[in-house]
């Protein structure tokens, strides 16, 4: 069936090693991350201080992912990726030198955090740059779906471990050998022999140009679409991100393992949505994947806050990882496809300036209304206005319900084979693609990029 899992990406030797390599930083992400907020709420009291640890996280990462795209095409993706996870690998080890002297201070895990966030920025766009270059245009949703396994596997094996290595050894031995697999998942990345595709047009239309960029966005309504919902996903969706650590507190009265086994269960839901990816968006579209993925997880949002129960409450922090990473990897396959190749590091820059902006502002509010009215209510209010949102974005715009990716990687809109124009305006694609067609893959070569 053409809708089956689809294994080719593997068959690339150079996107086997990136998944290797992105899995081992996922590994050590995860191992890192909930046990550092669960100390700073076991050190503070207050879920607004998780919030704000998250906040300060993100800010530089919305600052640093706008710039991104152009650092990327300017020193390589594979250089950029192989900097931020070093960099995040020192920062990493720093925390837990902090850790062996017993000075892990509030103050201290925000300095750190904020010069963390500042690397984490530099990642997401260079490393979807990399899978586009080391597979083929019909393969990409395979590919990104693949590329989604790293963070569960990381999620599943990570996060219940650093949760049970904080609970009984401490600190340093959490986050010294997570620091210690970062830094080794940054030099294998530099070993992969990436792979590009030339685009006539780049150099004579200003690649680094993010103006250009900005206007194209603003005139082709679907991509525009899909930037909107994913602001209002960061808000009522990934907002939740500051909430697991409350949740295991006052839902589940429950303690740092357990908490490693609601990150852990969420990254089952990361695996499946990386297996279950092609094969849905095929069945039901990429567009109606989109905007569905965000109203059920909105749904499982509202769920959790009702239930105090920890296996139903593992189940449904599955089924949010399900949903939030499937729209994830829907989101950069359609803006990937709809954007012309001379402008695919910009317009996911973009999107991930317009993401991350929000975030911060989400989880800290998050936190803070946590606090003030309950976890439970700000869960429930989370889940109505997502499903109202994404609600609203599909009857203004329609025509998102039915974009989709062909077999061949092209654009698709309600079952025509469409590129988008100059001007962002769709047009039918020719028969024949040519070169000078922006939307028309060419031949892989193997890159000289460092």
């Amino acid at each position: 069936m053409t809708s089956r899992f689809n294994l080719e990406p593997l068959s690339s030797p150079g996107y086997r090693r990136y998944l290797v390599a992105a899995t081992l930083a996922a590994l050590a992400l995860w191992i890192y991350e909930p046990a550092l907020e669960w100390i700073v709420l076991r050190t503070t009291g207050e879920t607004a201080a998780v919030g704000l640890i998250q906040t300060v996280l993100i800010i530089p990462v919305a600052i640093a992912s706008l710039p991104s795209g152009v650092l990327a095409d300017r020193i390589g993706s594979r250089r950029m990726v192989a900097i931020s996870l070093i960099g995040i690998g020192s920062v990493v080890a720093c925390v837990g030198v902090l850790g062996l002297l017993n000075s892990i201070t509030f103050e201290f895990a925000l300095l750190l955090t904020l010069i963390l966030g500042i690397f984490d920025g530099l990642f997401p766009v260079a490393a979807q740059l990399i899978v586009i270059r080391l597979v083929e245009p019909r393969f990409l949703g395979s590919a990104i779906g693949l590329s989604m396994l790293s963070n569960g596997i990381g999620r599943l094996i990570g996060a219940p471990l650093g949760g049970l290595v904080l609970q009984v050894l401490g600190p340093a031995q959490a986050f010294l050998p997570a620091a210690a697999i970062l830094v080794l998942s940054g030099l294998v990345v530099l070993t992969i022999p990436v792979v590009e595709r030339h685009d006539p047009l780049a150099a004579s239309r200003g690649v680094g140009d993010v103006r250009d960029s900005v206007r194209w966005l603003w005139r082709q309504p679907t991509a525009l679409a899909i930037t909107v919902l994913g602001a209002i996903a960061a808000a009522f969706l990934y907002g939740y991100g500051a909430l697991p650590p409350t949740i295991t507190r006052d839902l589940l009265h429950a303690d740092s393992g357990e908490l490693g086994l609601l990150s852990g269960a969420a990254g089952v839901g990361a695996i499946a949505s990386a297996i279950t990816l092609e094969t849905f968006g095929r069945r039901i579209g990429r567009g109606r994947l989109l905007v569905g993925s965000t109203v059920a997880a909105g749904i499982a949002i509202g769920a959790i806050g009702l239930t105090g129960v920890l296996g139903i409450s593992l189940g449904l922090s599955l089924l949010i990882s399900l949903f939030t990473s499937t729209f994830a990897g829907v989101a950069a396959l359609l803006l990937q496809t709809i954007a012309p190749p001379r402008m695919r590091a910009r317009i996911l820059a973009l999107y991930g300036f317009v993401f991350y902006s929000i975030l911060p502002v989400a989880t800290v509010t998050a936190g803070a209304l946590a606090d003030e009215f309950g976890v439970r209510a700000v869960l429930l209010g989370m889940a109505v206005l997502m499903i109202v949102g994404a609600g609203a974005i599909a009857l203004a715009h329609r025509e998102l319900l039915g974009t989709d990716v062909g077999r061949d990687g092209g654009l698709v809109i309600r079952g025509l084979p469409m590129v988008v124009g100059p001007r962002g305006n769709l047009i039918p694609r020719p028969a024949n693609p040519s070169p000078l067609n922006p939307s028309a893959p060419s031949p892989p070569v193997l890159s000289s990029e460092p």
